[in-house]
């Protein structure tokens, strides 16, 4: 089972996503034109940003500037509660 709310007004989102992995998931690298802030509150795996692999646990905040690659992996079973906001250089 999965949950998301969003919220989105003039350029920015905000959205909370609960996801309850049940085995290995490996997400696909992907981009987006925007900034993109996230906080874990619960969830253990990899955040591999460009070449950069970087230990995501409950409390951590990942900052993704636009276009760089990213992905999300995990190696068991979890759920994974985020917080994202989501907003354009022309936001600023």
């Amino acid at each position: 089972m999965n949950k998301m709310s969003k919220v989105e007004c003039e350029g920015i989102s905000f959205f909370h996503r609960i996801d309850y992995l049940t085995s290995q998931i490996d997400d696909s690298r992907h981009c987006h034109d925007a900034f993109e802030i996230i906080f874990v509150a619960s969830g253990k795996g990899d955040h591999l940003i460009e070449d950069a692999r970087i230990e995501m646990k409950p409390r951590s905040v990942l900052i993704i500037k636009p276009f760089e690659h990213h992905c999300v992996k995990f190696s068991s079973e979890c759920i994974y509660d985020r917080y994202v906001i989501k907003f354009s250089p022309s936001a600023l």
